[in-house]
C-alpha cells in the first residue's frame, strides 16, 4: 500500500473532491471538513470508531460528546491544509489513557488551495509518515524513529478525492521550565527566542543530522524499502549534457549578472536594515560583486558536482523544512534543548545540503555567520553517530558553501519581485 501520493488525476479530483470515499488505510469513509466532523453523520460516533480502530482508546470507552470543534485555519495560516482544535468528553470520566484535546488537519475548503496542495503532494507523504512513525498501531517503528514527533491518533487519505484527515496530539506549549514544551517559535522571528537562537539551532541541526544518518543505517532493511517505496525521491538524477554547457553558462551568466545589479540596488536602497552594516561598505560590496560573477561563470560545474553528491554520498531521507518554526523544543534533565519535528508533509529523499538549507534558510545573519562552521559540524557529528559511513565536517562545510550559490541566485530574483510588489516599502 503506497500512501505517499495525494492525488491520482485532475479528472478524479473534479469528480470526487466533494465526496466521502473510503480511506486507503482503514477502508472506511471519514470526515474531511470541520462541518462534517461536527455533523450527526460523523461526530462522536465516528470519532469513537476512529480512536478504537487505531487502539488509541479501548472498546469499553466511547467518545460521549464533542465539546468543541474550532476552525483555526485563519489564525495559524499555512495554505496546504485547514486546521482545527478538537476537544472531546469520554464515557468514563476517569479514563486518562488518551488525550481529550486534539489538533486536526483537513483539506482546504477553498477548491483552488485544495487542488494546489494536492498537486504538490502535501498530504500523502504526511499521512503515510503519520501512519508509519506516529500512530499507536505502529508503535515499535515509532520508537525506533530518531526524532520526537507529535503522536497521531487517526489518519487516512483517498487519492481520488484528495481528501484526508489527521487527528494528532495537541501540543500544549508551556513555559520554559524543565520538562515542559517551550513556547512555540514564531515564523521568521528568531530574535524572540528565549536565550537567543544559538541553542535552538544547535538542537535543530543535531536532530537533522540524526534523521539523515538514521536513514543511512536502515536504508537496506525492510523499513528502508518501505520508506523508499512510499516517499518521493527528489534527488536530481540527470546531468546537463556537456554539449549544452556553453549555452547554459551564457544564459546563467547573463541572467545572474543582471539580477546582481538589481539585488544590490534593492539591498542598498530599499532594505539596508536586513543586512549587517559591515556588508554594506563599498569594499564589501565590490568583493561580493567580483566573487558573484566568478561563481556565475562556474555555476554549471558547481551544480553538477553538488547534484552528483546528492545522488551518492549526500543522499538521505529527511525533512526539507526543519526550521525552528516547524519544530518543538523541550528541555532534558540537564537543561539541554531536545528538538522534535512537526509537519512532515515534505518528508522525502534528497540532497542533505538541501535539508540543511531548509533548516538554516531563515537563521538570522548575525547568529548564523559567526556560527556557520559550528552548526555544520553539529550536523555532521550527529549524522556520523548513526550512519555506517561517516562524512567529513570540513568537506560538508565546503560543499554547503558551494550549494549556497543556488539560494543566493534565487534570492536575487526574489528581491526583484519584492521591489515590484512593494514599491517604496522599507
Amino acid at each position: 500500500m503506497n500512501l505517499g501520493a495525494s492525488k491520482t488525476t485532475k479528472g478524479d479530483f473534479k469528480q470526487y473532491q466533494s465526496k466521502n470515499l473510503p480511506g486507503l488505510i482503514h477502508n472506511q469513509e471519514f470526515a474531511h471538513s470541520v462541518d462534517q466532523l461536527k455533523s450527526s453523520e460523523f461526530g462522536a460516533k465516528w470519532l469513537t470508531w476512529a480512536l478504537q480502530v487505531t487502539q488509541a482508546i479501548p472498546e469499553t470507552i466511547k467518545v460521549e460528546e464533542l465539546v468543541e470543534v474550532e476552525d483555526i485555519s485563519k489564525k495559524v495560516g499555512g495554505g496546504a491544509a485547514d486546521k482545527a482544535l478538537l476537544e472531546v468528553r469520554y464515557s468514563d470520566p476517569t479514563f486518562d489513557q488518551a488525550p481529550t484535546r486534539f489538533f486536526v488537519k483537513l483539506p482546504c475548503c477553498d477548491i483552488k488551495d485544495k487542488w494546489r496542495a494536492a498537486a504538490l503532494d502535501s498530504a500523502g507523504p504526511e499521512v503515510m509518515f503519520s501512519h508509519l512513525f506516529c500512530s499507536p498501531t505502529c508503535e515499535q517503528i515509532a520508537q525506533d524513529f530518531p526524532m520526537k514527533t507529535a503522536k497521531v491518533y487517526f489518519c487516512d487519505i483517498n487519492p481520488k478525492s484528495t481528501n484526508f484527515i489527521l487527528i494528532q496530539e495537541f501540543l500544549n506549549y508551556g513555559d520554559s521550565t524543565q520538562g515542559s514544551l517551550l513556547p512555540a517559535p514564531e515564523k521568521c522571528k528568531n530574535y524572540l527566542l528565549e536565550g537567543g537562537p544559538g541553542p535552538y539551532y544547535q538542537s535543530l541541526l543535531n536532530a537533522g543530522g540524526e534523521l539523515c544518518g538514521w536513514h543511512q543505517a536502515i536504508k537496506d532493511t525492510e523499513l528502508g524499502a518501505r520508506i523508499a517505496e512510499g516517499f518521493p525521491n527528489k534527488a536530481i538524477k540527470q546531468k546537463m549534457p556537456k554539449h549544452l554547457r556553453g549555452l547554459q553558462r551564457f544564459l546563467i551568466y547573463w541572467a545572474g549578472r543582471s539580477l546582481m545589479y538589481f539585488s544590490m540596488n534593492f539591498i542598498k536602497n530599499a532594505c539596508p536594515q536586513l543586512c549587517p552594516e559591515d556588508c554594506l561598505t563599498q569594499e564589501s560590496l565590490s568583493t561580493f560583486q567580483k566573487e558573484y560573477q566568478e561563481v556565475l561563470y562556474h555555476f554549471p560545474e558547481v551544480m553538477d558536482d553538488i547534484m552528483e553528491k546528492g545522488r551518492t554520498k549526500y543522499f538521505a531521507y529527511g525533512h526539507p523544512n526543519l526550521d525552528v518554526d516547524n519544530a518543538f523544543f523541550v528541555k532534558d534533565d540537564h537543561g539541554q534543548l531536545i528538538c522534535g519535528g512537526i509537519d512532515f508533509g515534505g518528508y522525502q529523499g534528497g540532497n542533505m545540503l538541501f535539508f540543511l538549507s531548509g533548516s538554516l534558510g531563515t537563521a538570522d545573519d548575525q547568529h548564523f555567520c559567526k556560527d556557520e562552521k559550528k552548526l555544520i559540524a553539529t550536523f555532521a557529528k550527529a549524522y556520523n553517530q548513526h550512519a555506517p559511513k561517516s562524512i567529513d565536517a570540513q568537506a560538508l562545510l565546503n560543499d554547503w558553501k558551494s550549494f549556497a550559490i543556488l539560494p543566493t541566485f534565487i534570492s536575487s530574483f526574489m528581491s526583484i519581485l519584492a521591489a515590484k510588489k512593494y514599491p517604496g516599502a522599507h
